[in-house]
This record gives C-alpha cells, structure tokens and sequence, in this order.
C-alpha cells in the first residue's frame, strides 16, 4: 500500500491510501488518536468505554464495549502507577471532585504510552455514588523523557 495524506478537521495525517465505494479516503485507515470515552457502573462494577479506551489499555474492543469490570482496566496501568490511581479515584469517589490523572497504560501493541484521563463521580438524589464518567486521551512527550519513566 502506498502511503499518503488523510485530512480532518484540517489537520493531515499519513496513512496508506484506501479507496472506499465512493472514491473517498477512508478516514478509519489513518493512524489517528482520539480521546477515549468511559463510564462505569459503580453498583454493577461493570465500565463501559469505546474502541479508544480499549486500544489505549490493550483490551478487547467488544468486550469494553460491553463492559468489564474495573479491575481489568486496572491492571492495565503501570504497576508503579496503579497504587496512585487507584486511591485517587476512591478519593474522588469520597469527595465528589473532578478526577485528573496522568499515567501510564500498556497499549493494544504491548506498548507502555502516557494518558491523561478526566473524570467525575455522580451520585444518586439520596447521596449515594452510582456512576463514574470521564474521557482518557493519549500524552504525548519526547522520546528522551519516556525512556526515563
């Protein structure tokens, strides 16, 4: 395949060039990053995130679809990450603030890649914490500081 530009929102990225029904590039082919989009069930234990998050942790994409338990994504953080985040989000579950945390994650290629993720627990009308929401989007640093982490 020949490699060439795909554009969106202005912006161009290299990708092999497919031809889709209509003559028109498809956009999937690029090697795009997105933020990814999560929510988790805190009753039900159960996270529910698109194909970015899944990607971005190494995880199956129907089965984060269709939702995994917390763990999962867990265990998918940096060890010397997972003790931080996790009590940063049983804090954030406690005091109801906005959760943001950058972190390292082992990726679909077994790759160790940054992320920040934003977050922010709901409650219910008695009070209660039910669900947690947020987005996680790759970071993006130097290659001399990734080495160092």
């Amino acid at each position: 395949m020949s490699e060439g530009p795909c554009a969106l929102a202005g912006h161009s990225y290299d990708c092999p060039e497919t031809e889709g029904a209509m003559g028109t590039t498809d956009l999937q082919a690029c090697r795009i990053e997105e933020a990814g989009i999560w929510t988790w069930s805190i009753e039900n234990d159960m996270v529910f995130a698109d194909t970015a998050v899944a990607k971005l942790f190494g995880l199956d994409q129907e089965e984060t679809l269709h939702g995994l338990p917390v763990e999962r994504f867990l265990t998918r953080i940096h060890a010397s990450d997972r003790p931080r985040i996790a009590r940063n989000i049983s804090q954030a579950i406690i005091d109801g603030l906005p959760y943001r945390q950058e972190y390292r994650v082992q990726d679909y290629r077994g790759a160790i890649r940054w992320v920040m993720a934003h977050g922010r627990c709901f409650r219910d009308r008695s009070g209660n914490p039910v669900h947690y929401a947020g987005i996680v989007h790759p970071v993006e640093y130097p290659s001399n500081l990734e080495a160092s982490s």
